[in-house]
């Protein structure tokens, strides 16, 4: 392995390399192997869009973003927060939407790291999503679907969003399909895709054609602003992510959409959750207010 090379974890849908290909075309990784991080788990608790893309993954890790957790375990007496059901729960909430809670951790993080050159790595900074930061992170390798044979731990940088988060969301279910056919083709443990296969996506049926006028009030703001705006970026070579003249009408968007949402909500249900809609209406609100 080359002094210079840099380690990156995939996981959730950027483990479905076809996902991934967006993001490194022209590059080419030097190496990949599939690996579990010990510390971390996949969680579905960053809000995403309402009604399109409900919640978007990361990664929960321990004392990095799990702080929250182990204060709730702390007050409630828990002389070892791991063993608590309190941190228990709330690291369930974040990864196992809906799900009954079985009274124990889910499975660690398992995803795809990539071994890449210092340009590749570059590309990959410069690509990063808004608002992430790349945590450093031993990972264990293993092959063949089989974590009980590990090979040598190495060092990597695992992807975490620094984006507001919330419990009990649930992702749309191709966002979730994507982790599931990802994590298959890359081969991740069986107990890791059994854990995939019982995430309960976000119900689009549900009066779904009233969800679908909600939809397309909200698609105008990606058509209009983020795709010329990634395009643009693209061509020229000038990061616009962090622009100010975006930011502004990224505001000005999310102000209008908040409107639609808070007004569809108490009709239509839920934006994030499968929930009654008058329970949903309630949370949206106080989520709002603070």
């Amino acid at each position: 392995m080359a002094s210079s090379s840099h380690f990156y974890v995939a996981y959730g849908p950027e483990s479905f390399i076809r996902v991934f290909n967006q993001r490194l075309t022209p590059h080419k990784p030097l190496s990949s192997r599939t690996v579990r991080v010990p510390s971390a788990w996949l969680s579905f608790d960053v809000v995403g869009v309402a009604y399109l893309e409900p919640a978007l993954c990361s990664a929960l890790v321990r004392g990095l973003n799990d702080l929250e957790g182990r204060e709730l375990a702390k007050e409630s007496g828990a002389a070892v927060f791991e063993e608590s059901d309190v941190y228990k729960k709330w690291i369930w909430s974040r990864t196992c939407p809906q799900m009954e809670y079985l009274g124990e951790l889910p499975p660690v993080l398992e995803g795809v790291v990539y071994e890449f050159s210092e340009d590749a790595w570059k590309h990959i900074l410069a690509t990063a999503p808004p608002s992430t930061d790349l945590v450093p992170v031993s990972v264990v390798p293993f092959a063949n679907g089989d974590p009980a044979k590990p090979l040598p731990e190495l060092m990597a940088h695992l992807p975490v969003s620094q984006s507001p988060r919330a419990p009990n969301l649930q992702p749309s279910p191709t966002y979730l399909r994507l982790s599931i056919i990802g994590s298959m083709l890359s081969v991740l443990s069986r107990e890791y895709i059994a854990h995939l296969q019982l995430v309960r996506p976000f119900d689009h049926t549900v009066k779904s054609n009233m969800r679908r006028i909600v939809q397309l009030a909200l698609l105008p703001a990606f058509l209009v602003i983020h795709l010329p705006l990634r395009i643009l970026s693209r061509l020229v070579g000038i990061d616009f992510q962090l622009g100010t003249l975006r930011r502004t009408i990224v505001r000005l968007v999310a102000m209008v959409s908040r409107g639609i949402v808070s007004a569809s909500c108490g009709i239509l249900g839920s934006p994030y959750r499968n929930e009654e809609a008058e329970e949903s209406k309630s949370l949206f609100q106080k989520r709002k207010r603070s």
